[in-house]
């Protein structure tokens, strides 16, 4: 690369990390992860279903629903599909973590990029008439009548959990402790936000899960967890329960508010949960899932 200017040495998708070059600079070798995702959707009682978006790279790393539509990402952008009802088209470019209100009018999503293009914005139905609600990139939920959202946020100090009236643009803290990931979620009835609370024995992956009361989380108890795979959380359609990522993140495990036991809620033997969501009328749950292959990789020819 003479003159200091750069070069593109691959041309796909697929992720590299680490590497190493001889002494002579002729030969690179690296670490390639091809990585492949699909989007499984069946019903709530995780029993029947089938991939609706085949396994391919770049897919369904998120999903969320906005009414009848499904929402992933893919390939760097926001795709949506009606499941039985055609082809998938892509929603909104450049985004990623999609939410929605249950009628699929008001969607939410973030984008990364520096400056005034960064940050959290809102969208109609179609992916249009954007407008951006917070310079940080937040991982929303938004409630199901759509006028507010429980957002993710570090302008307090630490990673915590705000409420931001999506009509007026206005964000307050509701959660002052430490929230991981994309541990939180509000009920379908609107009324209560579940987050998780890593303060237990992380080595052992447990956690706790608080539960309060909308719109300030007054009132908050708290629900000893099944070991988990820290990330997602869901409530039930019903409300009774707390979904999270068994421990192997291949499977969703269930457990009551009330207490008792937790059970699983699906049997799969491969791949591997990236993210889940439950259908607005709570029939239908959608499931991304991946799997991926680690190779050694070397480049030649340099000189």
């Amino acid at each position: 690369m003479p003159g200091g200017q750069l070069s593109r040495i691959t041309n796909d998708l697929l992720k590299y990390r680490h590497l190493s070059l001889t002494a002579d600079r002729s030969t690179l070798v690296t670490a390639r992860v091809d990585r492949r995702g699909a989007v499984w959707v069946g019903d709530a009682a995780g029993l029947k279903g089938a991939d609706v978006v085949e396994l391919g790279p770049g897919t369904g790393d998120e999903v969320a629903w906005a009414g009848e539509r499904l929402l992933y990402t893919n390939r760097g952008g926001i795709w949506a599909i009606t499941p039985g009802a055609g082809p998938a088209v892509e929603l909104v470019g450049r985004a990623s973590a999609p939410a929605a209100s249950a009628d699929g009018r008001v969607i939410l999503f973030q984008r990364d990029q520096a400056g005034d293009q960064g940050g959290t914005w809102k969208a109609n139905a179609e992916g249009r008439a954007e407008v951006r609600i917070s310079a940080e990139a937040t991982s929303p939920i938004v409630a199901a009548d759509g006028r507010s959202a429980v957002i993710m946020s570090s302008r307090g100090g630490r990673q915590s959990l705000w409420l931001s009236n999506l009509s007026q643009g206005m964000a307050s803290q509701i959660v002052q402790e430490f929230v991981p990931g994309l541990g939180f979620d509000i009920s379908a009835d609107g009324r209560m936000l579940a987050y998780l609370s890593p303060a237990r024995d992380l080595g052992r992956r447990l956690a706790t899960a608080v539960i309060c009361h909308l719109p300030d989380c007054s009132n908050p108890t708290t629900v000893a967890l099944p070991p988990l795979e820290l990330g997602r959380i869901r409530w039930t359609p019903n409300g009774r329960g707390i979904v999270v990522t068994d421990a192997r993140a291949m499977n969703l495990i269930v457990q009551p508010v009330d207490g008792t036991r937790p059970y699983p809620l699906t049997q799969f033997n491969d791949r591997t949960i990236n993210d889940f969501a439950f259908s607005p009328d709570g029939k239908r749950l959608a499931i991304s899932r991946s799997v991926a292959a680690h190779d050694i990789v070397l480049f030649k020819g340099f000189k």
